[in-house]
């Protein structure tokens, strides 16, 4: 069996703040959180910094509530922020509980990339499946940087599944093809930065194809 290739952890994009997406404003919705306090939170939300009563006071927003969404991609956005993988995936789980955020792209590719982080590769793989699927929902102001995230998560997931399969070539070739994919993407916006983390890995997994002729 070949030595396995390590995936990476897959962080969100910082220092720039991931905006709410697809979401309604929410004037006074019945959990009493309104417009201007939600300002307030993204703010804090985007910088990891909301206060302890702050996520308490979100995490008591109701589920049958007008805002219930808008609170739970606030308090993931923290989460991510704050580096804090179970609260993440609590919310991420509150969040996909309501039916229409299953197929939220901007959920999707947030749920996709902690899937990674986690080592759940197949589930990954599926959400970042479906999260492309839906692409056309994306605001279009942060179409490239979501679809990046998709096809990384993608490509992280299919290289974790090849290192469990235990030398599946199939499975090498789809994790070649997946950083293949996501270095074009990047490379068309000239993000060298992005790129380079494509290119070793696929560097890597050449070298284990070659070592499996």
């Amino acid at each position: 069996m070949p030595d396995d290739v390590q995936v990476a952890m897959l962080r969100p994009r910082t220092p720039a703040p991931t905006p709410e997406p697809e979401l309604p404003p929410a004037p006074a919705a019945d959990s009493g959180i309104d417009g201007s306090a939600y300002a307030t939170l993204s703010r804090a939300a985007e910088r990891g910094q909301l206060a302890r009563a702050d996520r308490l006071r979100l995490e008591g927003v109701d589920r049958g509530a007008a805002d219930y969404s808008r609170s739970r991609a606030l308090l993931v956005m923290d989460a991510q922020r704050r580096d804090d993988a179970k609260a993440e995936g609590r919310y991420l789980q509150e969040l996909m509980i309501v039916p229409e955020n299953r197929y939220n792209p901007v959920f999707l590719s947030d749920l996709a990339r902690w899937q990674v982080n986690e080592g759940r590769y197949d589930a990954a793989r599926s959400s970042a499946r479906e999260a492309e699927q839906q692409w056309a929902r994306i605001p279009s102001a942060i179409m490239f940087a979501k679809k990046a995230e998709i096809y990384r998560a993608q490509a992280a997931a299919a290289q974790g599944l090849f290192n469990e399969s235990g030398g599946d070539v199939a499975r090498l070739d789809e994790a070649i093809d997946a950083w293949r994919r996501y270095e074009a993407h990047v490379a068309a916006r000239s993000r060298d930065d992005l790129a380079v983390t494509a290119r070793d890995a696929v560097a890597s997994l050449e070298d284990i194809r070659e070592r499996l002729k």
